[in-house]
């Protein structure tokens, strides 16, 4: 039997078998149209089509869904743009980049918090502020590094305020960075009795 599938602008006529299954149909539309078939959504009469049991659509046969010669389908889904999921991917990887080095940076402060307070482990504060300094340090390089994947992402005009997103969110942590190294330089310098210097250079 013969139906048609309405996708966007388009419309698709396809000889089908009534005894094939809605995951064949889906495959054979993952071909015609582009669209993946795990983001494809067929519609028939106003609803969407799935098996009767409610679970994978797969095993539902075409007739059993009462599909007939001449129906009309639509399908919903989005086209994969390699380019376009490549950029998801490297903004999500930063995303999360950018998360657990703020989560670290808060660390370093509770840190710093202690050794204000005296809470030093016996040593002077300008000691205990050195591995802080070269934790800080590691932030910042990473964050930079961020900043530079991001450079060089391959970004469609549509696409542009995703990743300006994301580069402000790095640019914010750099400037908490920048904070936490002038807070450590007060800590040290009020230790040393000497005017405090920026701890590293986080531009």
């Amino acid at each position: 039997m013969k139906v048609s599938v309405k996708y966007g602008k388009d419309t698709h006529g396809l000889d089908v078998d009534e005894s094939g299954t809605l995951g064949e149909l889906c495959s054979r539309l993952e071909v015609v149209t582009g669209v993946p078939k795990h983001l494809q959504k067929l519609v028939f009469k106003g609803k969407s089509l799935h098996a009767p049991s409610g679970g994978d659509a797969d095993p539902a046969v075409l007739d059993v869904l009462k599909l007939r010669e001449g129906c009309k389908l639509m399908l919903l889904g989005r086209k994969v743009d390699p380019a376009r999921e490549e950029l998801m991917a490297v903004l999500d990887q930063e995303d999360k980049a950018t998360d657990a080095i703020g989560a670290e940076l808060t660390a370093i402060e509770t840190q710093l918090d202690r050794v204000k307070q005296g809470f030093a482990d016996h040593i002077t504060p300008s000691k205990a502020c050195v591995p802080l300094q070269q934790k800080l340090a590691w932030c910042v390089d990473e964050l930079e590094k961020g900043l530079e994947r991001l450079d060089g992402a391959t970004v469609q005009p549509s696409d542009r305020e995703l990743r300006k997103a994301s580069v402000l969110k790095i640019q914010s942590a750099l400037t908490r960075a920048d904070t936490v190294s002038d807070s450590i330089a007060a800590t040290v310098s009020a230790d040393s009795g000497q005017p405090a210097e920026v701890a590293i250079d986080v531009d």
